[in-house]
């Protein structure tokens, strides 16, 4: 047990993937990764810690630990790991970059991710379950080529899924990447076997691979309790969070020589951030998750892993059309974009709703990749201690307002954009959504809609906004500018602005 004395503007930030917080102040975390995706579960322990007074601990174990910042005693920070030996680093930083770098300097800086997994994915079950023919065009009922409907069923049936056609073709993955074709909607990566009962042939996983391939889109590997990867994989996806996460990387890098590797984990027992990324689905896609789950990516990023991800739409239920759009929206702006289908009676597909909802999703899409070439300057950042998504602080530390959780449902992606996504189903007679708690900070910066180009002044907060369902509130600080790519940019001036 260490007990320090806590300064009255002392905040705590760390911890791993505590999920639903990343300001710490006044509570208590559990140091244990208990693989809960939901608000308070842990999805990845991590035994580090820091403060904006200026220093870092981490503690070299994997004990479970229990780390009180002021829940107890509000003048006291009490740690402790049930162990026998107390090994711990000190480390000394003026900002948090600077800790976070040296916290990387100990366990490794976050690899750098291959230019396709900034683009939109899809992680889908073929290999097990079925479809049968349904009854009415419910919520739970996919429409597919034949112009029928179906659902998805867990007892066994004559329609089954698979990798290449084998059986029914529309219910394939070949038949997936040609309805994203047909669709017009950009499908970067996919992962075809997800969480699958029975192992795809390794000559069916060769075929699929070379399918996806000629169409564009990088194939994945999912490798359950330590089942080998398949032969011309691309990335890996694992499961088990005890994997050995280095022999992964090795096979990656034997089949692929000349590509960075890429392995996906949903949970982790130590910081993995130098061998993986972190994609998880198991949500729910309702209102209340969303609010959790950007927290969830602050305090990830704040705890030196910085390229985490959850899936759009959630991986179980999903309450209707605008949760839907809402949940993919804000998520387009965060490191990992992808969806999880097949797992629930809802699909999870961005076409899976009417016209009017395809077309926002595909224009989010769309979006997403003018913004690959900022996305990949962050994952840069990312390597010297910049976190992707950023809470308010690290780019307004003069701001005090930022430190706590008063608007923990907002984030910056870089020092350009700031995000404050739809978190409720509040709305007017018109269906237009209601924002409110829209705090813009910095009373010298003038903040631009990047939709509407409305300009608003910062320093304050702004209540009930109101927005369309197809408008994101995103805000572009002055200054800014962005690199689209092939010598276009797009140039937000206000006042002296130098961008390196």
């Amino acid at each position: 047990i260490e007990i320090l004395k806590q300064g009255q503007n002392e905040y705590y930030y760390g911890g791993g993937v505590q999920n639903g917080h990343f300001s710490h102040k006044g509570e208590k975390i559990t140091i244990k990764t208990d693989g809960i995706t939901g608000a308070d579960g842990v999805l990845a322990a991590v035994p580090f810690f820091w403060t904006n007074a200026g220093f870092a601990e981490l503690r070299n174990t994997t004990a479970t630990g229990h780390y009180d910042f002021g829940r107890q005693n509000s003048q006291l920070t009490i740690l402790s790991h049930r162990t026998p030996v107390f090994d711990s680093y000190y480390i000394i930083g003026n900002s948090p970059q600077e800790l976070l770098s040296s916290f990387y300097y100990l366990t490794g800086k976050p690899f750098m991710l291959p230019n396709y997994a900034l683009s939109f994915g899809h992680l889908g079950n073929f290999l097990d379950g079925s479809w049968q023919e349904a009854e009415s065009k419910g919520h739970e009922a996919v429409r597919f080529e034949d112009n029928r409907y179906y659902s998805r069923k867990a007892e066994s049936g004559a329609r089954l899924p698979s990798l290449n056609g084998e059986k029914d073709y529309q219910f394939s993955a070949r038949a997936m990447l040609d309805r994203y074709q047909r669709w017009g909607f950009p499908l970067s990566w996919i992962i075809p076997n997800y969480e699958s009962q029975t192992a795809a042939k390794p000559d069916d996983f060769a075929a699929f691979a070379s399918y996806a391939q000629s169409r564009n889109c990088h194939p994945g590997f999912w490798s359950e309790k330590g089942q080998p990867l398949a032969q011309h994989s691309e990335f890996a996806a694992v499961d088990d969070p005890s994997s050995d996460l280095t022999a992964v990387n090795s096979d990656l890098a034997k089949e692929n020589p000349k590509a960075k590797p890429l392995t996906l984990v949903r949970d982790s027992l130590l910081p993995c951030q130098s061998q993986a990324a972190l994609a998880f689905g198991d949500v729910s896609g309702d209102w209340s998750s969303i609010k959790t789950q950007i927290s969830t990516l602050l305090g990830a990023g704040l705890s030196g892993l910085p390229f985490i991800g959850a899936a759009a739409g959630g991986k179980f239920g999903q309450e209707n059309a605008q949760v839907a759009v809402r949940d993919l929206e804000w998520k387009a702006f965060t490191p990992l974009f992808f969806v999880i289908d097949d797992q629930s009676p809802l699909s999870k597909t961005p076409f899976a709703f009417n016209n009017k909802v395809s077309r926002i999703m595909k224009a989010y899409l769309g979006l997403r990749e003018q913004l690959k070439p900022y996305l990949y300057a962050l994952s840069r950042q990312a390597q010297d201690g910049l976190p992707l998504v950023r809470p308010l602080l690290m780019a307004f530390p003069h701001e005090q307002v930022g430190y706590g959780r008063d608007f923990a449902d907002e984030f910056m992606l870089g020092d350009q954009l700031l995000i404050a996504p739809i978190v409720n189903g509040k709305s007017d007679n018109q269906g237009m959504s209601i924002r409110d708690r829209i705090y813009l900070p910095d009373k010298q910066t003038v903040w631009i809609d990047l939709f509407t180009g409305d300009r608003l002044m910062g320093g304050r907060v702004y209540n009930r906004r109101k927005y369309p369902l197809w408008q994101l509130p995103v805000f572009v600080r002055g200054g800014s500018c962005f690199d689209l790519g092939e010598r276009r940019f797009v140039l937000y001036p206000q006042g002296d602005a130098t961008i390196s």
